[in-house]
């Protein structure tokens, strides 16, 4: 009876293991492929494209849109409004000037959407990119319809809403303006099933949500209160990093210090500087100063998992 127990208990810690090892797989795979995504639009984007024009950004006004204004920064009135900006730049209503158009994500969901469809091999479907709605307090997604399905069977939810300030990507005390103007503060949170019907569809057991700023940034979220142990973004059993330093001595060479290696997500983002310590995000966890600087050469590096299954 004793052989027959012990040989359960190590079936039993062999199948955790195993099972551990898809969800980290496959939870890499999926944050991989919106990175990829995430990558594609940032090359392809070009300000004259519809899908990457928003006219209802604070920020961002077709030149097409003129009028007479009152005096108003500095433009004696009847200028016509706004004014015109040359190729490349559009006018900024917040700094009162035609600034350099910043490459980003499409800003509105339907027009991410369509794009996310163009980048990547998907299931056809009827309810492409008119999925349901989900908001922060839906936890069950087997009955739901996502707005695409990948060719691998992961079900991506959520991804035809339009963008918003991220609550845990706010940095203290910017205001909503201000924060508007970052790229990385706004953006898309995308709910992943990463193991499609095959599973339960529940947030935090096979479902997890991801924040793709307007930047182009893929940070996986966690949830603290929810998942005490860890679950996405700060845990390493779904996700590892490493951060790598290069900086050069003075007579030239190259010199790479590793700073943290196999940490989480957020341990990684944090310490590099990817994600900003002073956000709700970086909570517990500070930059290293070596990567505070602006020419910091802070790198967050992705450890791609073993596969054995």
């Amino acid at each position: 009876m004793l052989i027959i127990a012990v040989i359960v208990g190590v079936s039993i810690k062999i199948t955790k293991s195993r099972l551990d090892n898809i969800i980290s797989y496959t939870y890499y795979s999926t944050y991989t492929t919106l990175r990829t995504i995430a990558s594609g639009m940032l090359a392809d984007f070009n300000p004259e494209d519809e899908l990457y024009q928003s006219k209802n950004n604070l920020f961002l006004f077709p030149c097409a849109y003129a009028g007479n204004t009152p005096e108003e920064c500095g433009f004696p009135s009847g200028t016509p409004w706004p004014p015109e900006c040359e190729t490349g730049k559009e006018w900024s209503a917040l700094d009162c000037k035609c600034a350099a158009i910043q490459s980003s994500l499409p800003k509105k969901g339907e027009n991410f959407c369509e794009l996310f469809e163009r980048l990547v091999n998907i299931s056809p479907s009827d309810s492409t990119c008119n999925g349901s709605s989900i908001d922060t307090n839906t936890t069950e997604f087997a009955d739901l319809t996502p707005d695409l399905v990948l060719r691998n069977g992961v079900r991506l939810f959520n991804v035809h809403n339009n963008p918003a300030l991220i609550p845990q990507l706010r940095v203290s005390g910017n205001d909503d303006e201000t924060a508007e103007k970052d790229l990385n503060q706004k953006g898309y949170i995308i709910y992943a099933d990463i193991d499609g019907s095959r599973g339960d569809s529940v947030l935090w057991e096979d479902v997890y949500p991801f924040y793709l700023t307007l930047g182009g940034r893929v940070i996986p979220a966690y949830d603290a209160n929810a998942n005490p142990d860890g679950a996405g973004g700060d845990s390493e059993h779904h996700l590892q990093v490493s951060v790598k330093n290069e900086t050069f001595s003075n007579d030239g060479h190259r010199i790479l210090k590793w700073l943290s290696k196999s940490v989480s997500f957020k341990e990684g983002a944090c310490q590099s500087g990817y994600v900003k310590s002073s956000t709700p995000y970086c909570t517990g966890v500070s930059s290293e100063a070596d990567c505070i600087a602006a020419n910091s050469g802070c790198q967050l590096k992705t450890i791609r998992p073993l596969k054995f299954f």
